[in-house]
């Protein structure tokens, strides 16, 4: 997703924030939806911005599959989520 400025950036950062929660929390629901809005399934601009100095990224993908949300890794992985 290109962004073409700054409150671009803070949108895709926050959809970021909210698809790294709603994966942690197991909600398919929802992050079926930011995903079909268009989200990237890594949230990687959200994750840069927490993990920047350390560079250990954990995708929603990785919080997903911690917590045993089995749907939710599925979900992310069909639309192109990593670890």
């Amino acid at each position: 997703m290109a962004v073409r400025n700054r409150e671009e950036l803070q949108k895709v950062i926050e959809n970021g924030r909210l698809l790294t929660e709603k994966a942690s929390e197991g909600d398919a629901n929802g992050v079926k939806k930011l995903l079909e809005n268009g989200m990237h399934p890594n949230a990687e601009s959200y994750n840069r911005t927490l993990y920047y100095k350390h560079k250990n990224y954990w995708s929603p993908l990785h919080h997903a599959a911690r917590n045993g949300y089995h749907d939710v890794v599925q979900l992310l992985v069909e639309y192109g989520g990593k670890l």
